[in-house]
Formats: structure tokens, sequence, C-alpha cells
């Protein structure tokens, strides 16, 4: 690539007021002090003080410098250079929104402008087609441009140019197109020392990889992007909502929408109206994936009047539909079919790939609600044909679509090949993210195709069928060998920096000091461990399939597998024992959810110490009438006979203390995410007896339940409350047969991964487990809620017990709810652990060990929430 320099000193100028204003205001200043200055450079110079006011985000002066160029160079009769400063001003007009006008300048610039300016200023115009929404005209305008770019040797343009052809390309979903113009800006910028165009090429990239599905090498895009930024000093607003269009497309609301409203106050104080529209459709689309429509419609609702003024009517299609999605949500009708009718319409015409098949594939599904046939297989034909080309999640919905038009054909068989073939279609794409999170999130993408297998399952008499389908949509993130993250000396840098970040905020909270630096350095250190994490590409493969009934039933063994699933918001059962399957209806779902909220909000009142007696006894009888309850319509209905129990419930039920409930009392039960899990986890290996036992620091109980527990297993490795470091307590338990810890627990359903173990040093995080290379067989967690899980889209769940069932361990027994007195849980444990020790498996111990507290006794109560989870 040659680059002859600069053609004179105000080309220098302008460089670097473009990408560096603060060294050009700093030259600027010296310039204005010079008495002798060729009128054409003091011309330069106000052009380039716009060009500074401009990157600080003040368009206002911006405009004003501009103008002032202009004047003066019409005084002195210089209209080349006139052009070229109304090229900068038809730009400075663009990013606040004002499109017409920049275009009306360039038709100015356009009679005064000649050589390389002349293509410059095709290239300007052409960027603003394409914000316009004229995209084709855009593109041949840029192509054109570019020829003449390159005969002037103009490469830091020509850099500029293939930035946003590539940006155009991305925009109508030409990929390798994008991909090809943005790797060569990238690498222009790159031998030229353009540092904010070469993170701004690299970001885009990353875009590209996030669209096509390859969310770690986006991230490490990102990365890199913010790595020459940082160097310069600078944070960039438009990386912030791009990252949050890329979260949100992997599932991950929360991180999408802090990103999105981080832009928006960026943007809103730079007074970028521009890119603020596009900030707050992003952030609209976060907050519709977290049910928060209220604040979706506000944002998408700006947004749209905000793109209807700038004439974006592309982009405030997008915003309709982020309206209407939030309104759908009630329920369908005829007006509402109409509206998305229209919105699909209007995305398809400006080629918004991803958005037109949402909102065909929306309008579709209405149409097939209320009886519009013709108007649904219209929708659906234009996604159905994307079921064989396209990204992989492209390809997801066009599937969906198929399988919705052999339902609306009476062809419920094929229909359901076209789901399962749509759902194998989403495990290809987990299979390319190596990230625990990023597979399970991805499963929001196939929510609505595994509702609908499941309806059509359900709709056959067969119960063998219809576990099939519900094994198939049950924690398919698990059947995929474990994801152990990067084993990097700065991921476990990062980790032990946030324990110690942690402990300080906790400190400085309890002396009433300042804790805002120490938040912002949690929430930087939980971003890198984040996308540390994540940046690692292509799992080791799909390891199995799910599991299907007659595989079950041959390894049941005189046990009973209960695996339940919602329906349209009622609860089936499907039982496999005794050689058969059979399915019985329950409840709804919202009644169940009702009594167990009514059990777990009574048990922490029984738990409290400072409650008084009556409302100890209220709030026992609020509990007995909640496990009755409970009982009454999730086993009572079930042909269970007096086998031992495998139970696999739906991610809303995997919290139940099931230990409590009447039927199953002195009965060996196992919770399993998913059938396929407890078949593949139960005990294969010779036990080794290497025993651990490990206590964490504030709990004085911790000491005497370790104690008792040496005298079961004498010799046990014991590590105290002092020693306890997360590095001691993970290198002990690598490839132990049992681990038992002793400490508080922390559950964030806000960030599963973030659940941690409270040890020695800090939090021993659900990260910090998955790098385990060798987790224990048997691991037995005294501590509070670390048995919870948080619930995802699609039956996947994610927290402490997931995480050690992913990576290899075989049964885990840990609290679903708040632990105990000492010495009810400690006379637990050791009664289990004895019925351990002597041969029985941790299930049977657990089950017999409860048998012998006081059913009457309201400790025994918070016992029962000990659940066996994996193999048993």
């Amino acid at each position: 690539m040659r680059d002859p320099g600069f053609a004179d000193a105000g080309d220098a100028l302008l460089e670097s007021a473009l990408s560096d204003p603060e060294r050009a205001a700093g030259e600027l200043a010296r310039l204005a002090q010079q008495s002798d200055v060729d009128p054409g450079l003091r011309i330069t110079a106000l052009q380039a003080h716009g060009l500074v006011e401009r990157q600080r985000g003040r368009h206002q002066e911006a405009r004003e410098y501009f103008h002032e160029a202009i004047e003066l160079a019409r005084d002195a009769g210089l209209p080349q250079i006139e052009g070229q400063v109304r090229v900068s001003l038809a730009a400075s007009y663009a990013l606040a929104g004002e499109v017409n006008r920049a275009l009306a300048e360039c038709d100015r610039a356009e009679a005064l402008v000649r050589g390389r300016w002349m293509a410059r200023l095709d290239s300007q115009r052409a960027a603003l087609l394409r914000v316009a929404g004229r995209s084709d005209e855009a593109l041949e305008m840029m192509t054109r441009a570019l020829v003449a770019l390159r005969r002037h040797h103009d490469a830091r343009w020509e850099a500029r140019l293939l930035h946003n052809r590539g940006s155009t390309h991305l925009e109508r979903y030409e990929f390798s197109q994008a991909r090809a113009d943005l790797a060569r800006s990238e690498s222009i910028a790159s031998a030229l020392g353009m540092d904010r165009l070469l993170a701004q090429s690299r970001h885009h990239l990353g875009i590209v990889a996030a669209a096509t599905g390859d969310l770690p090498a986006a991230i490490r895009w990102f990365d890199s992007a913010d790595g020459v930024l940082a160097k310069l000093g600078v944070v960039d607003p438009h990386t912030l909502f791009d990252r949050a269009q890329a979260f949100s497309n992997s599932g991950l609301g929360i991180e999408a929408m802090g990103s999105a409203a981080a832009a928006v106050r960026r943007l809103e104080a730079e007074g970028d109206a521009l890119y603020l529209a596009e900030a707050q459709l992003a952030l609209a689309e976060s907050a519709l994936m977290l049910g928060r429509d209220r604040e979706a419609n506000e944002a998408a609702e700006t947004a749209r009047r905000a793109f209807v003024r700038q004439h974006r009517h592309g982009y405030a299609a997008m915003a309709r539909f982020a309206l209407l999605r939030a309104r759908a949500r009630d329920g369908a009708d005829l007006q509402l079919l109409q509206e998305a009718r229209r919105v699909a319409a209007r995305l398809h015409s400006f080629r918004f790939v991803d958005p037109a098949l949402d909102a065909s594939l929306l309008a579709g599904q209405m149409a097939l609600k209320i009886g519009r046939k013709r108007a649904a297989v219209h929708e659906l034909e234009s996604v159905s044909v994307h079921r064989h080309r396209g990204t992989p999640l492209q390809r997801v919905k066009g599937w969906h679509a198929e399988a919705l038009l052999r339902v609306a054909a009476s062809r419920p068989t094929s229909a359901r090949s076209a789901a399962r073939a749509g759902l194998t279609v989403l495990d290809e794409h987990r299979a390319s993210l190596n990230a625990t999170d990023l597979r399970v999130h991805a499963a929001r993408h196939a929510t609505d195709l595994a509702a609908l297998g499941l309806r059509l399952a359900a709709a056959r008499p067969s119960a063998r069928a219809l576990f099939d389908w519900m094994e198939l949509t049950r924690a398919g993130a698990m059947r995929f060998t474990p994801a152990l993250p990067p084993d990097d000396e700065l991921l476990a840098s990062d980790l032990a920096a946030l324990r110690t970040v942690e402990r300080n905020l906790r400190r400085a909270d309890l002396e009433g000091r300042d804790t805002g630096h120490a938040q912002r350095e949690q929430a930087r250190l939980q971003a890198a461990v984040r996308r540390r994490t994540r940046q690692v590409a292509g799992a080791e493969g799909r390891r199995t399939e799910s599991l299907r009934a007659g595989d079950a039933l041959a390894v049941l063994d005189g046990w009973s597998l209960v695996e339940l699933a919602a329906i349209d918001g009622i609860l089936h059962a499907v039982v496999l024992g005794d050689g058969r399957a059979r399915r019985t209806a329950l409840a709804p779902v919202a009644q169940v959810a009702r009594e167990l909220d009514a059990l777990r909000a009574a048990t922490r009142r029984m738990a409290s110490p400072q409650i008084s007696e009556a409302s100890r006894a209220a709030a026992w009888l609020m509990a007995s009438n909640a496990r009755r309850s409970l009982d009454d319509v999730l086993l009572a209905p079930l042909p269970l006979d007096n086998h031992p129990l495998v139970l696999v419930p739906p991610p809303v039920l995997q919290a139940v203390p099931w230990g409590s409930l009447g039927s199953l009392r002195g009965r060996p039960t196992v919770v399993s995410p998913s059938a396929r899990t407890w078949y593949e986890r139960r005990p294969s290996r010779t036990m080794t007896k290497r025993v651990v036992l490990a206590s964490g620091p504030g709990l004085p109980q911790g000491a005497y339940e370790t104690r008792a527990l040496e005298r079961v297993w004498p010799s046990a490795i014991r590590i105290g409350s002092k020693t306890a470091t997360t590095e001691a307590v993970a290198n002990a338990m690598q490839g132990a047969s049992l681990a038992h810890l002793v400490c508080h627990g922390k559950f964030r359903v806000d960030n599963p991964l973030f659940s941690s173990l409270e040890m020695a040093d800090g939090a021993l995080y659900v990260y910090d487990l998955e790098r385990l290379r060798r987790p224990p067989e048997t691991m037995v967690l005294s501590a509070c809620d670390v048995g919870v899980p948080a619930e995802r889209p699609g039956d996947e769940v994610l927290g402490v017990v997931a995480t050690l069932l992913a990576g290899g361990t075989s049964t885990v027994i840990a609290s679903v709810g708040l632990v105990p007195d000492a010495v009810v849980t400690r006379r637990l444990m050791v009664a289990m652990h004895r019925r351990i020790a002597a041969g029985a498996r941790p299930a049977v111990a657990l089950a017999e060990a409860l048998c012998g507290l006081d059913p009457d006794d309201p400790a025994a109560l918070l016992a029962s929430s000990f659940v066996c989870f994996g193999a048993g």
C-alpha cells in the first residue's frame, strides 16, 4: 500500500483534527499567534477548529467555525477551500440528525471542489445516503469514489470510505462483503497510524462476527478496539450501543441494557442526535428482552420520533417493531396483525433481514391465532425460505416458520420434524460457543419453537413421545462437553483482584465509608472476567443426543423417573418406571409457583431470630399448608408406587424443597436438570475415598461440623477456616471422591456465575468451579441457597449446582433455602455421611438422615431444603 503523506500543511492539520483533536487544538493555538499565515491555511485552521469541536461533541460551536471559514473563503475568492469546508459542515449537520441539510451542503460543495476533494465529497455524500436509508445509491457512489481516491493515492480517505462501505454492507446483512471492506480499512488504518479509524474498523469487525453468530470472535474484536481507544484516552459511545446489540442477540439482556443505557447518557451529553436515536433503540431492545415493557416503550417511542425527524424510515420501522412486540405480549387481534404486517413489509423493503424475519414470524403467529390462515401463510413463507440459508439463527427462524406452516396445513408429524430440525440448528450454533452462559442464553432463540414442539407432542397419546420432546428441550447447554474457561494467569489475576475488591467493599460499607470507587472497580473486574471467559472460540463439540424414554427405562433398576414440563401454562408429567411410560396433566404453573413462593417466604420467616412466637407459629402454619398443596398438585396424581425417585422438574421448580413434601419423606429422591444429566452421571467410578472437609470464615459451627465429620472420615483432608483460601480448597477438591464445604453462600440471580462460596480470602465463584479440571465426584455444600438455580429461557439453568454437574461432578447435595441451626444441621450431616461411608448412595443417605429428624420441629423443615442433585 502506498501512502505519499499529506498533500500540504492544511491537509495535515485536518488529519490531526480528525485523529487527535487535543493535539490539533495545541497546534491551532500556536498557529493563531503567527501573523504571516497564508489566507488559505488560516481558513483551513478554522475548519480544523470546527473538526476539533465536532470530535468533542460540540456541534453548534463546530458549525460556527465552519461558517466563519466559508465566509473568509468566499471573500478571499478561494472556492476550492470553501467547498472543502462545506464537506465538513455537511458531516456536522448529519451528526445532529439533519440529514437533508447535510445533503444540501454537499450539493453546494459539488460546484466548488475538484480533484481529490471531489472524491472526498462523494465519499461524504455516500455516507449520508446510507444514513438516509438509500443504501443502493450509497454503495454505487462509494464504489465510484473509491476508484477516484485510489487514483489520487488518498489512502487515508480510502480507509474511511472502506469503513463506511463495510458498514453499509453490514446493515444489508452482506457479511462477506462487509468483512472484506472492514478488514482492508483496518489494515490501512494500522499501517498509517489512524488509531481512531483502526478502533472503529476492529469494532465493526466485531459486529460482523456477532451478526454471524461468532460471539467469542466478536468479543475479541471489541476488546482489541477498546484497547486502541484506551491508549487514546477515549470512550466511544457508539461502541457501547453496538455492543449492546451484540449482547441482545446473544440473550445477555442485563449486559445489553447496561451498555445501551451508558451509550444514551454519553450521546445525550455530546448532543449526538444521529446516533442517540440508535442507542435508544438498542435500549428498547434490551428492555424488551428483560420484560421491562414500560421502559422499552418509552425508549422505542423516543427513537421512533427521532428517526422520523431524521427521515431514516428503515430505522423508524425497527422502532415501530419494538413497540409492537411490547403490545403483542397481551395477545393478538386484527388491528395488531395489520400493524405487524405493515412493519414487516417496511423492514423487508429496507433489507433489515433479522428484524424483518422476526416481524414476519410474529405476524404469522398472530394470524394463526385469530384464524387468518391466508395472511399467516404469506408471512411465514417469507421466513421459511431461510431454513437452508443465512446465519444459524436465521435458519432457526426459518424452521420455526416451516413448522408453523405445516401445522396450518394439518401435518403435525411433519411439523414436529421441522421443529426438531430447528433445534438441531440451534445446537450447531451452540457448539461454536465455549462459555457456559453463552450456550445457556442461546436457547432463547428457540424458546417458541421448543414450546411448539412440546405442544405438538402433547397432542399425541404417546407418553414416550412426550418424554422425548421434554428431554429435547431441557438443559440443552449441558449436553456439550464441559467448557473449561481459559486457564490463563490474567483470568486468575482478575478473579483474585475481584475477591480483594469485594472484601474492601464490604469493609467500607460496614464502616460507613464511600463505596463508589470500589463498586466501579467491582463492575470493571466482573466485566473483564465475563469477557475473558467468553472469548474462547469453538466448543469441543456435541457429546450426546437427548435421552429417549426407552434408554431411560432400560437403566432405572427399581427407580422411577418423573419429568415435568409446562405446556401452555399447565404442568404435564411423564412417569417412567416398571418398564412403562405414563403421562398425567397436573396443575397450572402459576398455581404451583404461588405455593412455592409461599413456602419459601414462610421458611425464611421461621429462620429469623427476631421473629415472635406468634409469628413463628403463623409461618409454620403457612408452610404446612403450602407443603400439603404442593404435594397434592405435584405428586399425589402420579403413579409413583414406592420406588426411589428421579425428578426432572422445569427450572421454575428446581428450587422446591422436595424433602419437605409428605409423599417423599423417607423416599430417596434425586433432582436433575435433565434425565440425560442423571443418566450420564450415574455412579460408575470406584470411590477412592479421598475426602475433603473445609469450613469457611464467620461460621463458628463450621468447625464443629467438620470435626464431627472427621470421626466419620478419619483420613480426610481437613482445611480450617483460617487456611481455607480459594486456592487451597480448589486444589484439595481436585480429584476428590467427596468434598464437604461448610461456609456462607451467596446466590446471584442477576449473574449466576458470580454466585459464590465464602472462603478465607474471599469468594470462591462459580467461575472458579468451572476451572476445576477434576471436580469432586460427590459435593456437599452446607451453605444457604446455593442449590437455587437461575432459570433462563429454553428450560436452561445456571448456578453452582449446574456448573458442578456440567463439569463432571456426579452428585451435589445443597440447600435450596436457608440452612437451619448448627445442632440440627450437624446431626443431619453426620447421619448422612455415616450412611455414605457405609456404602449407601448419597440420595438414600440423605433421605434416611432426614427421616431421623423430628417432623414437627421447624428446624427439621429448614433442613429438608437440602436436595440431592445429579446422579444420587
